[in-house]
């Protein structure tokens, strides 16, 4: 931008030394063969141009940097999310905490209207709709959306096993280590985007 306002500079104060030295006649070319509607409609043009320019890259700049600030919330919800669904299956592998929750549920109830199966299963997940927006938007990629959804749905399964089944945990990791490996990939994948 500084570039572009430096040339303007350049190229007024060249038509005025041109204009006050009256270069043209020293060089023997005739000043009333010239066109002045030509070169003030020129001049004018350029001007019209170059803040035209200086004007874009204004606005440019600050609509790539909104653009990047998105996608940096975007990813930080992403690996907040994550590492919500990591330390919840920390948690989780503890059998007394496993046995405390089960305690607290009650199992006559459906798994996907029991309230403590559900605060589980949606609590990292608090920011589903604003991620969803930012994929609609195209600030998170269609793969990494696809990943959280997978991640999302892994993770309410893991839960659904981890409370049903406190007490024969062996089962339970199964689910578990798939679950974890995509978790530290895809927060590997973010670390790297966000760095």
């Amino acid at each position: 931008m500084r570039k572009v306002v430096i040339a303007s500079l350049f190229v007024v104060v060249l038509v005025f030394c041109i204009d006050y030295f009256n270069i043209f006649t020293t060089l023997g070319i005739k000043i009333n063969s010239l066109n002045a509607v030509f070169w003030e409609i020129f001049l004018n043009n350029g001007v019209v141009i170059a803040l035209f320019y200086i004007t874009y890259l204004h606005f440019d700049k600050r609509n790539i940097e909104k653009e990047n600030n998105k996608r940096k919330t975007a990813l930080i919800m992403l690996k907040n999310t994550y590492n919500f669904c990591n330390e919840n299956i920390r948690l989780f592998n503890d059998k007394e905490y496993r046995a405390n929750v089960a305690k607290k549920c009650d199992f006559d109830e459906l798994i996907c209207t029991e309230p403590i199966f559900l605060i589980y299963r949606n609590q990292p997940f608090e920011n589903h709709d604003a991620i969803l927006n930012f994929s609609k938007e195209g600030i998170i990629t269609p793969h990494e959306y696809e990943t959280y959804l997978d991640i999302e749905s892994k993770y309410k399964n893991y839960i659904n096993y981890a409370i049903s089944l406190y007490d024969n945990y062996s089962a339970v990791i199964l689910i578990r280590d798939p679950l974890k490996s995509n978790l530290n990939t895809a927060l590997k994948y973010i670390t790297e985007r966000l760095n």
